[in-house]
């Protein structure tokens, strides 16, 4: 092989590096593109949840609110008053809704919680730390 043969062989090689560069950083520019406009969407996410949270503490401090509440116990009314409060379904739903609470079977009790059950605050402190029943 000649000198212009290797001279050849090393600008194919520069060139090669020049471009794995140039794909490394465009890559790389793409990368924080994509994360910076899932934070705007995050930002913008909450910003939106921002209002709507300060649009019900304004509601709740506000006298028609705390009108429709006294109404609604009885409390505020007048004898010629009917009180009607319409809500929508699932905000009804949402705190009336009660979920049952799941109770764990006796089997799957533990030995320390049958034997700090009838100790005082005090016994199971040191039940916990020096693992000595003193009752």
């Amino acid at each position: 092989m000649n000198k212009r043969q290797y001279v050849f062989i090393w600008l194919i090689v520069i060139l090669f590096y020049l471009s794995f560069t140039i794909l490394k950083y465009e890559y790389k520019k793409y990368t924080i593109n994509t994360y910076t406009a899932e934070q705007l969407e995050i930002i913008k996410e909450i910003q939106s949840y921002l209002e709507r949270a300060n649009k019900a503490i304004d509601y709740k401090r506000s006298k028609a609110f705390k009108s429709k509440i006294l109404k609604s116990q009885q409390w505020f009314k007048m004898k010629w008053e009917k009180v009607y409060i319409f809500t929508e379904e699932d905000i009804f739903n949402k705190y009336s809704i009660e979920t049952p609470l799941i109770l764990k079977p006796d089997s799957q009790i533990t030995q320390e919680e049958v034997i700090t059950k009838t100790m005082t605050n005090f016994e199971k402190w040191v039940y916990f730390f020096i693992k000595k029943d003193i009752r």
